[in-house]
């Protein structure tokens, strides 16, 4: 196991949902050797790969990775391969609503690109949330998360905080979203 799931478990960021397709990657296409992505405060995405584990597919998908369009730079720290990509201008106030949990203000362009990744699965029998749901919050998954939040007292006061809030996911623990050395990660 590398040192990077060691220390921060299996559970994918958020931005591999949300963010990956800013640079045309589809995170269910991944060589089964990916750990996790991560973003930059300076408009990168960036891909962890365990270079323990080797995917024999892995060295045809880093050659053509690297013709990419948003591809940047690949560093090898300890044990993982780390490949850059770069977001775009165009897409850089939709990394920002990411980074500030505003979903459902992507813009619509964008969105139509999330849907082209992830499909529009709605789940209307709970709370739980689909992509879809996320970037476009339905009255119904609002009621749901309201319902199983707060007490029948309570739920009109909190319809008024989700209307304020607007969103049916929580923003992003950008502690765990962007991206750290194995190093930083040990002296957490």
């Amino acid at each position: 196991m590398s040192k990077r799931r060691e220390i921060e478990g299996t559970a994918l960021n958020l931005n591999a949902k949300f963010i990956l397709p800013m640079v045309n990657i589809n995170r269910k296409h991944l060589p089964n050797n990916f750990i996790n992505s991560y973003i930059t405060d300076d408009y990168q995405v960036i891909i962890i790969y365990d270079l323990n584990d080797k995917d024999p597919r892995f060295i045809h998908y880093l050659d053509f990775i690297k013709g990419c369009e948003h591809f940047n730079k690949v560093e090898e720290n300890e044990d993982e391969l780390c490949i850059f990509f770069n977001i775009d201008e165009k897409n850089r106030r939709d990394f920002d609503m990411f980074k500030h949990g505003h979903y459902s203000k992507f813009t619509e362009e964008y969105k139509e690109t999330i849907c082209k990744f992830h499909g529009r699965e709605s789940i209307e029998k709970d709370y739980k949330v689909t992509i879809y749901n996320t970037i476009y919050p339905q009255e119904f998954k609002k009621n749901q998360i309201v319902e199983r939040l707060y007490d029948k007292i309570d739920k009109k006061q909190g319809l008024r905080i989700l209307e304020e809030v607007g969103e049916v996911l929580d923003k992003p623990d950008l502690d765990k979203e962007i991206y750290k050395t194995i190093e930083q990660l040990k002296k957490q």
